[in-house]
This record gives structure tokens, sequence and C-alpha cells, in this order.
């Protein structure tokens, strides 16, 4: 059933319309009119018209602003607009609105009636292909359900054209995505089941493919296929290998896992369970194509009895030494012995990882430095809470990345307390920014992500006084040339960093022993 919506103020017009064009031969079925475009959106709200026909100029509302105001209430419906106007702007909001027509009034007939007829069959193709989607996605998750109805099923497979009585097999395929980063996930997603649409359409002779995301893993793409006994499971994997290429090309990294070959569809559950078992494999592999039953090699143990503590104390050391080669090596060694755990075992790498994570952080405070300027400096890193972080690495290997990264800004930004390049710093911010009455350790530290203590020692170190008995010498110094100018006395305040007068008065007789008032008669006589 399609529903359309007439919107023109002169009433000849919608007359012409509602009498003059076949409606139901077109296979629209209820039409609806309205005088202004105030009216039409009113009745759309609730109508939910499939097609709008629509003049522009008209009072009360437009035909512009009303399609906008259907368009923010989420109402697709598809537009057409008449108008005795053929003026560019007009055209241009017709195509910023994805008006699918603009024809001009007079209205000729059969050209109208050509473009409904379009218009509808469009609508109806539109239907037809969202009802086949939502079809297969359904039927792919309940393919992976021994529960699922057999009768319902069949009939499904038949209407997708998808053989039940031969040779299957379930992939799975995971996005190897941060779990938050959702609109990333989402194109993602819409970029692997484009690669499976085409390699569907180049192995269509051989292969039958039904696809669609899983009903329960946001990130998985079950795939099924027929696998008849001139196509082998080598040649399934060499589909997933190009898959796997094809998806790296695209920016996205995914981990396949392909289950066992079945009889026929009935028998899908017992597949997809062999390539659900193959995905906990993923976090060890990263983008990788493996079959369920595979292991992912001869030395996987469990981390009962291993030495991952002392590695985690070497990895600490060699940071603490400044030995960056040192400080890979026992990192890669760490990395080694986790990679060999049992896919059980996921949880308990996790742990320490966030374990080696701990000590960095404690080191990175020890020594006056902030995490927070690193992960704004890192553009793959958001900053977080560290067992967030670490709960989200999809992968060992995308931890091993960020760690990598970490200690590498680690040793470029470690430095013995008195750095001449800190110092230097604050002192070109003083230097600049003398008369801000808001200059201060605590702002020249946020500004250098440092913290407060840290450019204290530093510039101490180099300067032998502290950084607030600099400024104050400073101030006091520009001051003295100032009271020598004509300028009155909350004018030189000002000029040097203080808002009130008063408090510059005690603050420069303190430092020279008179007022800046005797200064001055002392300084001009």
């Amino acid at each position: 059933m399609i529903k359309a919506l007439i919107v023109d103020d002169e009433r000849r017009t919608r007359d012409f319309l509602l009498r003059y064009i076949p409606w139901s031969d077109i296979g629209v079925t209820s039409v609806l009119t309205a005088p202004d475009g105030l009216q039409a959106l009113e009745l759309a709200m609730t109508f939910k018209p499939d097609l709008i026909l629509s003049d522009i100029m008209m009072p009360k509302m437009n035909g512009i602003d009303m399609a906008k105001r259907i368009r923010e209430n989420n109402i697709q419906s598809k537009l057409i607009f008449l108008s005795a106007y053929s003026e560019k702007p007009l055209l241009k909001s017709a195509i910023q609105l994805q008006a699918i027509d603009f024809i001009e009034k007079p209205i000729d007939r059969e050209e109208i009636k050509s473009l409904l007829s379009r218009t509808a069959q469009s609508i109806i193709q539109e239907r037809n292909e969202l009802d086949l989607n939502l079809l297969q996605r359904k039927t792919v998750n309940d393919l992976c359900n021994e529960t699922a109805n057999g009768h319902s099923l069949s009939s499904a497979l038949n209407k997708l054209q998808f053989p039940g009585d031969v040779p299957c097999v379930t992939i799975l395929i995971k996005q190897l995505q941060a779990a938050k980063h959702l609109s990333v996930m989402a194109n993602n997603t819409h970029a692997v089941l484009s690669i499976l649409t085409q390699e569907a359409v180049i192995l269509m002779a051989h292969v039958k493919m039904i696809f669609a995301p899983s009903a329960v893993e946001g990130d998985v793409i079950v795939v099924h296929c027929t696998a008849a006994s001139a196509i082998s499971m080598e040649d399934i994997k060499d589909m997933c290998r190009r898959l796997l290429t094809q998806a790296s090309a695209h920016g996205t990294s995914v981990f396949i896992s392909v289950g066992t070959r079945v009889a026929d569809c009935k028998n899908l559950p017992q597949s997809f369970a062999a390539a659900q078992k193959g995905l906990g494999k993923s976090f060890f592999l990263g983008e990788a194509c493996v079959t369920g039953q595979e292991k992912r090699g001869e030395r996987e143990r469990s981390l009962a009895n291993l030495n991952i503590e002392e590695l985690i104390e070497s990895i600490i050391s060699s940071i603490k030494q400044n030995q960056p080669e040192q400080t890979e090596l026992f990192f890669q060694q760490l990395f080694e012995v986790l990679r060999e755990a049992e896919v059980e075992q996921v949880t308990q790498v996790r742990q320490f990882f966030y374990m080696l994570l701990v000590e960095i952080q404690e080191y990175i405070n020890s020594n006056q430095l902030n995490l927070k300027q690193f992960h704004e400096e890192d553009m793959d890193t958001e900053h977080q809470y560290l067992w967030e972080m670490v709960a989200e690495f999809p992968t060992m290997y995308h931890f091993k990345h960020y760690v990598e990264r970490l200690t590498a800004w680690i040793f470029g930004k470690i430095k013995e307390p008195g750095s001449n390049e800190t110092a230097d710093a604050v002192l070109n911010i003083i230097n600049h920014r003398i008369s801000d009455a808001n200059l201060g350790v605590s702002t020249m530290a946020h500004e250098l992500y440092l913290t407060p203590s840290y450019i204290c020692q530093a510039f101490k170190r180099k300067t032998g006084v502290t950084i607030n008995h600099y400024i104050t010498n400073a101030r006091i110094k520009l001051a003295k040339a100032l009271l020598q100018e004509e300028l009155l006395m909350h004018e030189v305040a000002e000029r040097v960093g203080y808002n009130d007068p008063k408090y510059f008065t005690k603050v420069f007789k303190k430092s020279e022993g008179v007022t800046p008032s005797e200064y001055q008669k002392r300084a001009r006589s």
C-alpha cells in the first residue's frame, strides 16, 4: 500500500492531480490533499505518506520549509516539487532535501503520470529489498540456532534461493575495533558487507552465500555458504584470505574464523559453534584467518607457572634505568609468553597487561610527568581509565603497539630535574606574559603538561631562585623602568601584573625600601 499527499494552495491543481492521475493503476491506494505546508505537515505526522507532491510557493508555510520539517521528524517520503518558478535557490533547496524531481507549472499530465509511476515502482522495489534484507538477517541468525523452526527456515531459504540440502559452512568475521567506536564500527560493517556482496557475485556459479550482522555480537558478521563437493575447505579459506586482504585495503581490521563443513543447513549450528570457538583466538592472533578446529600453535600453554611478574619487573627496571633497548627486549619476551596462553585465559592476560600499565603509570607520576599529555599527543589513544582501556583492546597487538608508543614517549620526555629545556620554557612564558596577573606556577605547569613540583625543581636548578621569586624580581625591574615614564600609578601596576595598586605598592616597598611614588620622585629629580 502506497500513500500519497498532494500539497498546493490552488484548489484547481489539487483537484486536477486527484482526479486525472490513475492512482490505483500505479499502485497508490490512499491520497490526501492539503492547501498549505502547515496543514500538510500536520497530516504527514499521522498519515506518514510514502510520496509527497508539493507546490513550493504557498501561504502559512512554503513547500521547502514543510519538507525540511518533515525530514527533521524522520519521515522519509519521496518528494516531488511543483512550481511556476525555476529559480536556482529553489532548485538547490530541493536537491538538498533529496527531492526526486522538480516539475514546472503548468503541469503536463503525461509527464507527471510517468514520473509518479516510476516513483511508485521505486517505492515498491525498496520495500521488497528491505523485506528481503530483513528476511536474510533473520534467517542467517536462525541458522545458528538449533531450536529454530524448521518449516519457517525452509520457506525462508527458498525465498533467498539458498540450497538447504548441500554441504555448508559457517564463517564468522569479527571486527578488531575498540567497542566504544560505534560510528567507526558501523562504517566498517558496511565496508565488510559490501566486500561480501562483491565476492558473492564473483563466486555465484560455485558458492552461494547469505550473510548478516550477528544478532548477539555487534562486531561480528555471520556468513553461511554452500560448500559443494567441488569446493574444498581450502577453497573456502582462500576466499576468506581474499576477504581479509580486501578489508585491510579498506582500512578495516578483521579476524575470520571458519567453522567445520557440515552435510546440510540443518547442521549449520555445529559449524557455527566451531567458528565461534575459533573467535576466541582473535585476541592472540589479530588479523588472521583460521578454522575453528585448528590450534594456534604447538606451545599453547597455561600461564600458571611462568615468570610473568619477573618480566614485568625487568621492563620497569629498564625504563627506570633509561634503557630503551632492554625495555624493548623484555617487553617482546613478555608479549611472546602471553601470546602462548590458552584461549580461555584472555582475562588473565588482560590482567597482566593492566599490572604492567599500573607500574608504568606509577613511574610516570613519580617523574612529575602527565599521562594525559601522552593521550592528547597520541592520535590512536583516548584518555580514559587504565582498566577500561585494557578491557577494550581487541587484540594483544593493540596493547603491544600502545606500550611501544608509551615507552617511546617516556624515554623522550624523562630528563633530570633541572632540565634546561623546561627552565627555558618557563623563562619564555614569564618574559612574554609578565603583565598577566594570573601568571603563576600552576598555570605554567598546565601549559607545559608538567606537574608544578617538576617545573619548580627544573627552574631552580638552572636559575638558583624559585619561580615566584624570579617573577617578582622581573616585575619590580620592569616597574622601575616604567616609573620613569609619564604613567599613572595604576597603569604601572597593571603593566607589571598587579590588578591592585595597593598590593603593588606593598610588594615594591618590600623589595626597594621605598614606595613606587617615592621612587618616581627620586628618579625624576
